[in-house]
């Protein structure tokens, strides 16, 4: 009698535990991830492809990229010996995030015009050897004039430098001090929705 209750409560829990899986349904496609960096899984319904980099190789022969999560990570030593790291992002909008940590410019995290100032200039000097299927010298306009001409600018304004169907935006989002005199400046490009 005590063999038919276990027995009864086992198969019970089988079946319960198989009825929430469906394998006709499967929602993961598993395979070898250093094969199969293309493949689309089912749930994956991004309108964008897979991020490339967009730092000319020939200008920054050291320059390095890896793709983990979907997102492109590129890492350039600039000719000045400053850094640039940029996230190349998104899925329904094609966002680029710009973060330069420089020596070359000082000043307080604050004082928002001289940092608008500064990361126009800092893109200024690396748009030649940037490859983006936008107009960054628009986004980078639109960035200056706003922090040069606004009394009292902000953090993540979102900049509208061009796109009649589809949207483009830039931001200055972040100034930080760094240890070692260094400054980190942080700009976003955005496009979409895609």
């Amino acid at each position: 009698m005590l063999q038919n209750k276990i027995f009864i409560i086992f198969i019970s829990i089988i079946l319960i535990v198989c009825s929430s899986f469906k394998i006709d349904n499967l929602k993961y496609k598993w395979s070898n991830p250093l094969v199969s960096i293309k493949t689309k899984l089912p749930q994956d319904d991004c309108v964008r492809g897979k991020p490339e980099p967009i730092i000319s190789k020939k200008a920054y022969p050291d320059r390095t990229f890896r793709i983990a999560r979907k997102v492109g990570y590129e890492n350039v030593v600039l000719k000045n010996g400053d850094k640039l790291k940029i996230q190349n992002k998104g899925c329904e909008y094609f966002t680029l995030e710009f973060r330069f940590e420089t020596l070359k410019f000082s000043a307080a995290n604050t004082d928002l015009k001289y940092w608008g100032k500064c990361s126009s200039e800092l893109l200024n000097e690396i748009k030649k050897d940037v490859h983006v299927p936008f107009e960054i010298t628009k986004g980078i306009n639109a960035l200056s004039k706003y922090y040069l001409q606004n009394t009292k600018p902000v953090l993540g304004e979102e900049l509208d430098f061009g796109g009649e169907d589809i949207r483009s935006f830039v931001t200055l989002d972040k100034v930080e001090k760094l240890p070692g005199k260094f400054c980190a400046v942080t700009v976003t490009f955005n496009v979409g929705p895609l």
